[in-house]
């Protein structure tokens, strides 16, 4: 299978604090990020989360183990290399 990227870029009415706050609970992913249909968060410090996370449109889903690296106020960055089907995933939040 090919590499695929995509990016998308939204304004927002929320200031970048705000932003990064939002994107930064995991644990609510599954109420606004698209076809995210479980996130729960399995250990927590303070600039990195791991998490379980299932994405799919049924009846198709994907679960998954991923890596959140916080860099307040720059960046959250979600990661994982064991997701869909054996490639890597990455979700730059910034």
């Amino acid at each position: 299978m090919g590499h695929c990227d995509h990016e998308r870029f939204l304004c927002s009415r929320y200031n970048e604090a705000q932003m990064w706050d939002i994107v930064a609970e995991v644990q609510k992913y599954n109420e606004f990020v698209p076809w995210c249909t479980q996130s729960v968060v399995t250990h927590r410090q303070a600039d990195y989360i791991d998490c379980k996370l299932q994405i799919g449109f049924p009846p198709i889903h994907e679960r998954y183990t991923a890596q959140v690296t916080l860099d307040r106020p720059n960046m959250v960055k979600v990661g994982s290399d064991g997701c869909v089907k054996s490639h890597f995933l990455v979700l730059n939040w910034f």
